[in-house]
């Protein structure tokens, strides 16, 4: 029986061993460059992830800065009604105690807003709760 394989020739016999070194090394670089190029895709998503957790936990930002302002604001009233507590008791007569308390009431009955306080705070809770559901949900 003839073998065929001995009559044909060698792929790499006309190919001077410099080509094949060249042809290799192009290989090697172009599966390189591949490699990297994949990989920097990979960052480049992971970078946009985070971006997009950062946007989604920054979101509350606003609300949590009104809640705070609001609480400083109450803060400097609930001061000044302990101050005016404090001048009622140094009055001298029945009638300037009877006018302290009376401005000392007028400001109180100002404070009705109690109700926008417990929805402020209500919002402060809706926030903390989304922020602790998120990061168990490992999206933070």
């Amino acid at each position: 029986m003839v073998n065929f394989n001995d009559s044909l020739p060698n792929k790499n016999s006309g190919i001077p061993e410099s080509i094949r070194n060249i042809s290799r090394l192009q290989n090697e670089n172009i599966r390189k460059i591949q490699e990297a190029s994949r990989r920097k895709a990979e960052y480049d998503q992971e970078v946009l992830d985070t971006l997009k957790g950062i946007e989604k936990n920054t979101a509350s930002l606003p609300a949590i800065f009104e809640v705070l302002m609001d609480s400083r604001e109450d803060h400097q009233e609930m001061m000044r009604l302990v101050q005016d507590l404090f001048e009622i008791s140094q009055s001298g007569t029945v009638e300037e105690a009877d006018s302290k308390y009376r401005k000392f009431m007028q400001r109180t009955s100002q404070i009705v807003k109690d109700a926008e306080n417990m929805q402020k705070l209500s919002q402060w809770g809706m926030v903390a709760w989304e922020m602790v559901k998120k990061k168990l949900n490992g999206e933070w």
